[in-house]
């Protein structure tokens, strides 16, 4: 059963598929007594089959009646599910009012058209000829609702029609033969339309096409070549024959329809016919034979002020010639532009009004001519061309470097390329900044180079010319400016000369800089740490102070003391005020940290042998040797500066107050 339902209003006749369902709608007033009849048993008159919503169950199918819609809007709308053939017929919605009023559907069920044939055969070729009418046939058994027929010839819709059958009618031509149609059934009922295809065999007369090969005017004194007659027909014709001037043809060999000439002269010119013929009719073609031979071309030019006037002349035939755009080439016959001339052969060139770029104009100017006749080495545009000079002054090409190299003490050759069509009169290089004099080059090469012709860039024949100059200090490395002049004019151009990477400057000036240098920072390194020592032991000698490195600490353990200025003003002073007075008090501190420091050095004797056999491995000659610490005196006007000795430890046995010139002074050691 198909869920899709079918609702009926105005129509009179409903097609449905079997098993699926389908709503026959019924509109009346509000509340009416509404009543629907079908057909009867058999195919009866009409029976009831709703008393307004109430099913007649008497009827076979009443299961699958139902009244459905909204009656207080007046919907009465029959509902019929799983709709068979046994539902085929007519139904009438009435209504009894004061108005009888009633709708009739007729409900019949849907059959796909089958069986398509064309021309009543299924052989599938349509034999016709030429000019008589052909009929295309299809037929096809109809089905329920009506279908439609149309006729394809490929994707070319030739018409439509139907139902049952559709013929039509065509006047064929030679190029239908072989040609496909196709019929085309279409039905609301079928999945797939019904199509058949037929080809059509057409009879025809021959038609014939004579040509010249191997090319299609190939018609050139001193060539060989052949006149051919190509056919086509339905069926195969049954001879040919060529024709000169009306009379038949016999000279050279006859392959397959074509004529050959070993070699065309101008005796072979006239009119030549082809004619061919089958059982259906004849036709011929006809061609005139001329000798051709491609045109000569020659160009004359005239100078005017602004302008330069170009003619080109060409002989040749057929004397009917195109016109090709003119090329302005260089010498080297390379493209610069394209210019457009006229159908009358002549070309009128502005010329260029900036003096430094009138050698623009110079060059080749070619006139391209074609009359479709090939020469000997097979091209159909000839051409004729006039040379055209003009002088101007040197110009500097394409590629010149702006930055060159040279080195210290050496000769740096500068070069640069120009282009120039008259001959040099003077060639200068010199210092950007005047001060050096004018020097000539030393030496000119012909070269290829590289110009801007028209915004074209063109190879010319230009110079190149090479310039020495002598590097001797750092001011040579610097712009230079090299000036060109011919007969026409100067020009110049800027260059850049730089110290090559590898040898930026001679490596004995930066040697002897070096030298000078580490002298100088090296002596007065010397003087100063000299004279800081001296400072520092005549302080200390007029302080009293004495300085004894212990065992435990060789000279090379000692950290860096840093005998500043300003170190050695404070040492200075507080030595003036040791003098003056004398702490007692401080004395007497510095005496009980001693004999701390005397009571831990005897626990640690062992750290000291083993201090003492690593000194004895290093290496000296005589290595200092161990001092007693009861042997050692304060000297009583010794004092200890705490800023300068923080690091400092003090190791007198004990403080003696006697103040006997002869007592030895403190042993001070500076610790890492």
């Amino acid at each position: 059963m198909h869920d899709e339902e079918k609702y009926i209003g105005a129509q009179h006749i409903v097609y449905f598929e079997k098993g699926e369902s389908v709503v026959l709608v019924c509109n009346v007033s509000p509340n009416s007594w509404c009543t629907w009849d079908g057909p009867g048993v058999n195919g009866s008159e009409f029976r009831t089959y709703s008393d307004r919503t109430a099913i007649d169950q008497r009827l076979p199918n009443a299961h699958r009646l139902e009244i459905i819609g909204n009656i207080s809007l007046g919907e009465y709308n029959l509902h019929i599910s799983n709709v068979s053939s046994e539902d085929e017929g007519s139904y009438r919605c009435s209504v009894a009012d004061r108005v009888a009023k009633e709708t009739n559907v007729f409900l019949q069920m849907k059959v796909p058209p089958s069986n398509i044939t064309v021309n009543g055969e299924n052989r599938g070729v349509l034999y016709g000829q030429e000019g008589h009418q052909l009929d295309l046939n299809c037929s096809v058994e109809s089905g329920i609702p009506e279908e439609s027929i149309v006729w394809y010839n490929s994707s070319l819709l030739l018409g439509s029609g139907g139902p049952r059958t559709f013929i039509w009618s065509i006047v064929p031509k030679r190029y239908d033969h072989e040609r496909t149609f196709t019929c085309i059934v279409n039905s609301s009922v079928l999945r797939v339309s019904l199509n058949k295809s037929i080809m059509l065999d057409i009879k025809y007369k021959p038609y014939t096409t004579i040509s010249v090969k191997p090319t299609k005017l190939s018609r050139i004194e001193g060539t060989n070549g052949m006149i051919c007659c190509e056919v086509q027909s339905n069926p195969p014709v049954g001879f040919t024959w060529l024709f000169k001037n009306n009379e038949k043809f016999e000279k050279g060999n006859v392959i397959n329809n074509c004529f050959v000439f070993s070699s065309f002269n101008r005796n072979d010119s006239g009119n030549y016919t082809c004619l061919a013929e089958n059982n259906i009719g004849r036709s011929s073609s006809s061609t005139e034979l001329k000798i051709l031979y491609p045109a000569r071309v020659t160009v004359n030019y005239t100078l005017r002020h602004d302008y330069i006037d170009f003619t080109c002349n060409a002989a040749g035939e057929p004397n009917n010639y195109t016109y090709l755009p003119w090329v302005h080439e260089s010498e080297f016959h390379k493209q610069i532009r394209l210019l457009n001339g006229t159908q009358s052969s002549t070309l009128h060139v502005q010329r260029t009004n900036i003096i430094s770029k009138q050698y623009e104009d110079s060059g080749y100017y070619i006139c391209c001519v074609s009359n479709g006749i090939p020469d000997i080495n097979g091209k159909k545009v000839q051409k004729g061309m006039a040379s055209v000079k003009f002088e101007g002054p040197p110009t500097f090409v394409l590629g010149n470097m702006k930055v060159q190299y040279g080195a210290y003490g050496n000769v740096a050759r500068v070069w640069v390329q120009i282009y120039s069509n008259a001959e040099l009169t003077s060639s200068t290089i010199r210092r950007s900044d005047g001060q050096n004099n004018i020097t000539s080059y030393t030496e000119e090469t012909r070269a290829i180079v590289y110009v801007v012709f028209h915004g074209v860039k063109v190879m010319v024949l230009g110079s190149r010319l090479m310039f020495d100059i002598h590097i001797k200090n750092d001011d040579d490395f610097t712009n230079y400016t090299v000036k060109v002049c011919n007969k026409k004019g100067c020009n110049n151009i800027t260059l850049e000369l730089r110290a090559t990477k590898s040898n930026t400057k001679p490596m004995s000036v930066i040697n002897s800089s070096w030298q000078i240098l580490g002298s100088l920072f090296g002596g007065g390194l010397f003087i100063s740490i000299f004279w800081n020592v001296y400072c520092f032991l005549k302080r200390t000698k007029n302080s009293g102070i004495h300085t004894i490195i212990p065992l435990e600490v060789q000279y090379d353990e000692i950290g860096d003391i840093n005998f500043t200025s300003t170190n050695m003003q404070v040492l200075q002073n507080n030595s003036q005020e040791s003098i003056s007075s004398v702490n007692l008090p401080s004395l007497e501190r510095t005496s009980n940290i001693t004999s701390s420091l005397e009571k831990s050095s005897s626990s640690d004797s062992s750290e000291h042998s083993q201090s003492m056999s690593l000194l004895n491995e290093d290496g000296y000659e005589h290595p200092y040797q161990a001092i007693g610490l009861g042997n050692i005196e304060m000297h009583p006007y010794t004092t200890i500066w705490s800023n300068l000795y923080q690091n400092t430890t003090i190791f007198p046995n004990q403080i003696i107050t006697n103040y006997d010139k002869e007592q030895n002074p403190w042993l001070i050691i500076y610790k890492k």
